[in-house]
């Protein structure tokens, strides 16, 4: 305490209120350290990892981000390995898995039959590349039903 010139002693009420700011923070900061990571969330959170999607037997493989920078045009190469594996697997009347008859490097030699320009960012219609892909997808499916 020390002596007000207006009004006598007086109280330093800013340490004590700081002080008692630091106190419910400290009280505070025990009571959510003190529960479980899991209890403060609603879905029972354990882990940062990302979970697992799961996977068709046969699905469309991604393509590598090395095979070209624009992802436009990665999608394009994915739905020219469609056409292609599905083709390959009507031509050989496969009906297992027709991506694993098929690579990236098949999709590649075939960019010259469907190129639709010569902009390099722009060199596939992808919605027509996947209507074409679905064609034949379907083809194989008849082919397989038979």
């Amino acid at each position: 305490m020390r002596r007000n010139a207006v009004s006598g002693w007086s109280v330093h009420l800013d340490q004590y209120a700081a002080s008692a700011w630091s106190a419910v923070v400290a009280v505070g900061s025990l009571l959510i350290f003190a529960t479980p990571i899991a209890a403060q969330t609603s879905d029972g959170f354990e882990t940062m990892t990302q979970p697992e999607e799961p996977t068709q037997a046969c699905d469309t493989p991604r393509p590598p981000r090395d095979l070209h920078s624009f992802a436009y045009v990665r999608n394009g190469y994915r739905e020219i390995l469609r056409i292609v594996a599905a083709e390959h697997a009507v031509e050989t009347q496969f009906c297992g898995c027709q991506f694993d008859l098929v690579g990236w490097e098949d999709a590649i030699l075939a960019t010259d039959r469907f190129q639709t320009s010569d902009n390099p960012k722009l060199p596939f219609d992808v919605i027509a590349l996947r209507g074409q892909a679905d064609a034949v997808e379907n083809k194989l499916e008849e082919v397989c039903a038979e």
